[in-house]
């Protein structure tokens, strides 16, 4: 039996550890700095009066329009309510959905990396 070969790199688990901290590092900055983003485009009155009249086009649509919408009921943009009111639930969310895939990929990886090699299909 061939004995088994080891990147110890990849294969180490403080290696992981630090991919794994900084994927969370990453997650949060990017969550705050799109959180930032939205605050400054949308917190302000013409986009306020954008989305008011975007809920208007809506109300004024025909009857007979192939798609029938609702109108929105929010009075603010969708993108500012969803980082300003549910920020926590949003990054809670990101950070477990995010750890979830990260193991997945962790054991997919390492076992691929400390397979026993190559498959011998002569019986």
């Amino acid at each position: 039996m061939p004995e088994k070969t080891r990147n110890p790199i990849l294969a180490s688990r403080s290696s992981w550890c630090i991919g794994y901290l900084l994927m969370l590092t990453a997650i949060v900055i990017g969550l705050l700095q799109f959180r930032k983003w939205t605050a400054a485009t949308f917190d302000n009155q013409a986009a306020v009066d954008r989305w008011q009249e975007w809920r208007s086009d809506v109300d004024n649509m025909p009857d007979n329009a192939p798609v029938k919408r609702r109108v929105p009921e929010s009075e603010l943009p969708p993108a500012f309510v969803l980082l300003h009111d549910y920020f926590a639930i949003c990054m809670l969310l990101s950070i477990v959905l995010c750890s979830a895939l990260y193991v997945t990929f962790m054991i997919m990886i390492r076992g691929v990396i400390l397979s026993p090699g190559k498959i011998d299909y002569r019986n």
